[in-house]
C-alpha cells in the first residue's frame, strides 16, 4: 500500500480514509472499526481476507434481490478494492522475504575457500 501512495506527503489517516472508501460498503465497517490500530498494509490484508471469505460463501436470497445488485461502478470498485488489497499482501510477503535473505546471508558465503599453498608442491 505504502508504494501505491508513491512519495506523496500523504498523512497516515487521510490515506487510510481513502483507501476505507475504495472498499466496498458491506465490508467498510469491520476495518474501520480498528484502523485507528492498524497500518495501512495490515488493513488490506483484513479487508482481503474478509473478500476472500465473502466469495467463497454461498449468496444469500436478499443478495439477489434486484434493489441490491451492484451497479457497474460499485462492481468495479469491488474489483479495485480486492486487487488493492492483495497487491499490498504481496508486497508486505515480498519485503519480508527480502529482509530474512538479506540478513541470513553473510559475506564469507560468497568468498571461494581455496587450498592453503604449501612450499613443497612445484
Amino acid at each position: 500500500m505504502q508504494t501505491l501512495r508513491g512519495e506523496l506527503n500523504i498523512d497516515d489517516k487521510l490515506f487510510k480514509e481513502i483507501f476505507l472508501e475504495s472498499v466496498p460498503t458491506d465490508v467498510q465497517p469491520i476495518p474501520a472499526s480498528g484502523s485507528e490500530d492498524r497500518s495501512v498494509s495490515r488493513l488490506a490484508e483484513m479487508v482481503n481476507r474478509i473478500l476472500e471469505v465473502q466469495r467463497l460463501q454461498p449468496p444469500s436470497m436478499t443478495k439477489l434481490s434486484t434493489s441490491s445488485l451492484p451497479t457497474p461502478n460499485e462492481h468495479l470498485g469491488t474489483q479495485m478494492a480486492a486487487m488493492t488489497a492483495e497487491i499490498a499482501s504481496l508486497k508486505f510477503q515480498l519485503a519480508r522475504l527480502i529482509s530474512c535473505r538479506s540478513s541470513s546471508r553473510s559475506p564469507s558465503r560468497y568468498r571461494s575457500h581455496s587450498r592453503p599453498r604449501t612450499a613443497d608442491v612445484c
